[in-house]
């Protein structure tokens, strides 16, 4: 039998524009065939309309009347003629090309009614991934989240909702009439929840998959803004389950007692009991275990007051700082009982969410109300309105004192309301982490952090969770500045400074290395000025004036020499540029340590104490560098930079070292100093040849060096300085050219981003091991044999010639790989399983039958994609230093799988930006770049045989998990370094396997993982302390460090 036919329906009035941007973008993308295409008019009355209807070709099935948005697709479902109905918005746009293949594999399944689609809004943020149903209402899963955003680890899965949008929903038509299509009684809003629940209620299951994907240019097909009648005819058609879907986030289907209280009007509690499921999902990590927490939320747990929305959302965006969002539909309210702290007070951020900027008529009101003894004592109010001016775009901080109550116990009612002639239409008002706070926040309702802290998922799962990647961490500029002052004021506490040099058992003089040329006094005297603040009394300030001609920098030095005997001038006759003047200031350094300051920089005030403690630890250091972050004109700082500890591969790709850098006087002499052929990037030249001589090389994760952001500087335009650029290549080439193995530069997209390509030296043999078990996967483009897919792409693309291929299986391959392998050069290895399955027995079972120098362990669910894969790989496992090699693996859609692992995510170890779009750039351009980690996946991991047999292979006590973690780490153990390159690139259809039940991690192999690898998983090295744990995309970690 063929395909069955899948009738498209599309409702609409009018706006052709829309209607035929989703018609063009179905009929030009769309692989799957057959299906029709029928439009359901409701009066359009536009002449261009009616002529697009005359001309367009497909049926057009009139339905007039008044505007009923469930009338008018059951007149199109009656119309149709296919197997299956999709009911299609006019204002989408088809972006998967196998949209409908990918939900016809779901609704074909007996048991499941309605499949819904992942849709985008058109900057790519999340607008329908699933419907959940809780506190009273429904709800868009994921909703106006960014790419990789904190609901990634449910968005990339399919699973199972209560509900899914009628915006784009497939169905069996006899199943769609059966139950009675859409009840009309639901003209605009929640016709299509009230379907799925009825449906529910039959037996039926109702699936979301990620792999429809569409653009949803919302509220264009309909009128704007939901009524509360609606809201409120959809509890009595809906009932409990509204309160109790099981699956919305964190929810088991019945209200836990403990967590989901009723609690009595002045009942305090030792914890944070909430209403809100999504509330204590969201606070579980961060609040739910402090000791002085006394808030209740004392709201009724079914509300009958008629609020159309109250619920707990996500990390919210707004003028580039996300905060916690209590989302408040007007006319809404939340009670809470507090147990008002010493000096208490209510701190809280108001604002609409940006999605209604534009539609908005009218704003919200804010309002705080304070109940003693039934009595209401104080109440104050805001309100937020698009129209009157701009300040919508931020958020606005609200504070109400409560200090006059303190220590009783009194209720706080936060609410929001309409001004007057308001429109509910878009009203979507949203408290940004409402919090009680003792003085430093010792109490909160919401934790006052940004990053939303959840319990993240198993491993597998893991590399699905993906955050927003900017590149430079998601988090605004506002939020980490007020961290960092925060973690600043901590550090300098001037009796533990004091307490901290007291304890040095020796203080070495650090002389500090500045040339200056024409520099503008006020910068000359901030950075003086932050030398002089320094808490380690011995430095000396060695400034060097390249013959400065302007009148005021040479007056600013002559002023600033007669502050402090510190500070030393060095006058030099000419200009001689950059390289040659910071020679003459180490000529006049006395110091047994240089650190290199540029001329309109400032250090943090402990930025030398920490230097001196790094030094009185390892009194061996040659080379210390920190953590940094860039100094608006204003002030602010921004743009921080948490680097990894030493990583050899990753500074012969960029320049990542580099401010605040400290050296030993002598190993720099005994490099030559600064070289003036190299000026635009003397630092980097120097950095190479430095550690080509030593890796005494420590790393301090403080931020504790601040480039000034001036206009025309590197620091506020990366491609400032160009001859820079093509100084740092040269500077790369020459130090390749003294390395033993011949190599090559290339530069990389990105502003000083390289690649430094070696020769393979000989032609070693490599044996690609591919353990297999013959699966077939069910995709949404049909079947897979996985490993016919997978050895045909290595045979078609590889260039390296001198490889072997090891299958080893367990004796159950599919005929049509059998016929292949009959046609190619390979070895075949029957496997016994053994029982339980014990993958790492598996894999050292296949490295005994190799007799590649090299093995190259690759799952039988990769594809080539990179014909220099296994070269790129075989240039660093070829390097005797180097005992492990992984590639970048994709998923099928092009979103990245693995670029590296990283340890202490999540408790155990996650593959870092997983999700993130194919050219993401990483952290700082990380993703783009061959560098060090802790570990790589074995999916796709070379190493060479001596160091396989050194460690004894995988640990076969990590049967099916962490087995590639623990051997990297094992071979780290024996200092060896991990590399993972980008420039070997595969398909990774890990997760691809429809219908297949996730894996589930065994508690024992990450028990034994913590056990035996804690210290690292505490403090991975090549990752950093200031760095999230709860996800991928290296935003700022928040929480106390």
């Amino acid at each position: 039998a063929g395909r069955p036919l899948v009738s498209i329906i599309i409702a609409t009035r009018d706006r052709v524009d829309l209607l035929k941007q989703a018609i063009e973008s179905l009929e030009s993308r769309t692989t799957y065939s057959p299906y029709e295409i029928l439009i359901v008019d409701n009066d359009s009355r536009e002449p261009e309309t009616r002529e697009y209807f005359n001309a367009c070709g497909h049926r057009v099935v009139p339905c007039p009347g008044a505007f009923n948005f469930s009338r008018i697709n059951n007149a199109g479902a009656r119309a149709a003629r296919g197997d299956y109905l999709i009911f299609l918005n006019n204002d989408t746009e088809v972006i998967a090309d196998d949209w409908i293949g990918a939900m016809l594999e779901w609704a074909a399944q007996p048991d499941i009614a309605c499949v819904g689609a992942k849709l985008l809004f058109g900057d790519g943020r999340i607008q329908h991934a699933g419907v959940t149903l809780h506190d009273g209402s429904a709800f868009h899963h994921g909703y106006g989240e960014r790419v990789g955003g904190t609901n990634w680890i449910d968005i990339e899965l399919v699973r199972n909702f209560s509900a899914v949008t009628a915006a784009c929903l497939m169905i069996r038509r006899e199943l769609f009439l059966l139950a009675g299509g859409f009840d009309e009684s639901f003209p605009i809003a929640y016709n299509d929840i009230e379907f799925c629940v009825r449906l529910r209620r039959r037996g039926y299951r109702h699936v979301y998959t990620p792999y429809a994907v569409l653009y949803h240019h919302e509220s264009s097909s309909r009128r704007p803004g939901v009524a509360r009648g609606e809201g409120e005819h959809l509890r009595a058609a809906v009932g409990r389950l509204l309160w109790h879907d099981p699956f919305a986030p964190g929810s088991s289907g019945v209200a836990p007692p403990a967590r989901v209280a009723r609690t009595r009007t002045g009942r305090a509690l030792d914890r944070v009991a909430r209403v809100s499921r999504r509330g204590v999902h969201l606070v579980r990590g961060s609040v739910w275990h402090a000791q002085s927490c006394r808030a209740v939320d004392v709201t009724r747990q079914e509300p009958d007051d008629g609020s159309d929305v109250v619920r707990w959302i996500d990390a919210v965006e707004i003028g580039g700082e996300f905060r916690i969002g209590l989302f408040m539909h007007p006319v809404s309210s939340r009670t809470f009982a507090v147990q008002v702290p010493r000096a208490g007070r209510f701190r809280a951020w108001i604002a609409l969410l940006p999605e209604v900027w534009e539609k908005n008529d009218g704003g919200a009101s804010f309002s705080i109300s304070v109940n003693v003894d039934g009595q209401v004592v104080r109440s104050q109010s805001w309100t937020i309105d698009p129209r009157r001016n701009r300040q919508h775009r931020r958020w606005k901080l609200v504070i109400a004192d409560l200090s006059a109550f303190e220590g009783r116990t009194i209720e706080v009612t936060l609410a929001t309301e309409l001004p007057p002639g308001a429109s509910p239409a878009h009203a979507w008002a949203v408290w940004g982490d409402p919090a009680i706070l003792e003085r430093r926040s010792l109490v909160r309702v919401v934790a006052r952090q940004a990053e939303v802290v959840r319990t993240l998922g198993v491993r597998r799962a893991l590399a699905h969770y993906a955050q927003l990647l900017r590149g430079r961490g998601p988090h605004g500029d506002v939020v980490y500045d007020a961290w960092f002052r925060d973690q600043l004021k901590s550090a300098c506490d001037p009796a533990k400074t004091r307490q901290a040099v007291a304890r040095l058992t020796r203080r070495p003089r650090i002389s500090i290395v500045t040339p200056v040329y024409n520099t503008d006094p006020r910068w000359l005297r901030l950075l003086v000025d932050s030398v002089r603040a320094q808490t380690y009394p011995e430095w000396q300030l060695c400034l060097s004036d390249d013959g400065s001609n302007r009148h005021d920098t040479r007056a600013a030095l002559e002023e600033l020499s007669s502050l402090d005997p510190r500070i030393t001038i060095v006058r030099n006759a000419a200009n001689r540029g950059i390289s040659a003047a910071s020679n003459a200031a180490l000529d006049a350094a006395t110091g047994e340590f240089a650190a290199l300051l540029d001329h309109d920089d400032e250090l943090s005030p402990n930025a030398l104490l920490e230097v001196a403690r790094t030094i009185d630890a390892h009194p061996d250091a040659d080379v210390i560098y920190t953590d940094e972050d860039k100094l608006e004109l204003s002030g602010r700082h921004v743009e921080p930079f948490f680097k990894p500890d030493w990583s050899p591969e990753y500074l012969r790709s960029s320049m990542y070292i580099g401010h605040l850098t400290v050296y030993r006087r002598t190993v720099l002499d005994e490099a030559g100093r600064f070289r003036s052929p190299f000026d635009g990037s003397q630092d980097y030249d120097l950095a190479l040849r430095v550690t080509e001589r030593t890796d005494r090389i420590h790393h301090i994760p403080l931020v504790l060096y601040h480039w000034r952001k001036i206009p025309g500087s590197a620091a506020g335009q990366v491609d400032a300085k160009p001859w820079g650029l093509e100084a740092a290549r040269r500077a790369l080439a020459d130090h390749i050219s003294r390395l033993p193995i011949p190599a090559t530069v290339e530069e990389q997209p990105g502003n000083g981003l390289w690649r430094v390509k070696y020769r393979i030296c000989g032609d070693p043999l490599v044996s690609v091991v591919i353990p297999t078990d013959g699966r077939i996967a069910r995709t949404p483009r049909g079947s897979r044999d996985l490993p016919l897919c997978c050895i045909r792409s290595i045979v078609e693309r590889t260039t390296y010639k001198n490889y072997e291929l090891v299958i080893v299986d367990n004796g159950r391959l599919s005929p049509e790989l059998l016929h292949y392998l009959a046609t190619i050069r390979h070895r075949r290895v029957v496997y016994e399983p053994t029982t339980p399955f014990n993958f790492a027995s598996k894999l050292n079972f296949a490295a005994g039958h190799a007799q590649g120098e090299h093995l190259l362990f690759l799952n039988d669910d990769t594809e080539v994609i990179s014909e220099e894969w296994i070269t790129a790989m075989l240039e660093f496992s070829q390097q005797s230093a180097i005992g492990a090699v992984g590639g970048k693996l994709f998923y099928p859609d092009g979103r990245l799988q693995h670029v590296g692992v990283v340890l202490g995510i999540g408790g155990g170890a996650c593959h870092v930006f997983a999700g993130q779009p194919a050219n993401s750039p990483g952290y700082f351009g990380s993703a783009l770049v061959i560098r060090n980690y802790s570990a790589v996946t074995g999916a796709c991991c070379m190493t060479r045989r001596d160091v396989f047999d050194e460690v004894g292979g995988f640990d076969e006590r990590f049967a099916t998990d962490f087995n590639d973690v623990d051997y990297c780490l094992r071979v780290r153990a024996r200092s060896y370094r991990i590399v993972a390159t980008p420039f070997a690139q595969l398909y990774h259809h890990e997760g691809a396997t429809f219908g297949s039940r996730e894996h589930i991690v065994n508690p024992a192999e990450v028990q034994a993982l913590s056990e035996r690898w804690a210290p690292v998983i505490a403090a991975d090295p090549f990752y950093n302390r200031n760095l999230t744990r709860s996800s991928l995309d290296y935003r700022l970690r928040l929480d106390a460090v």
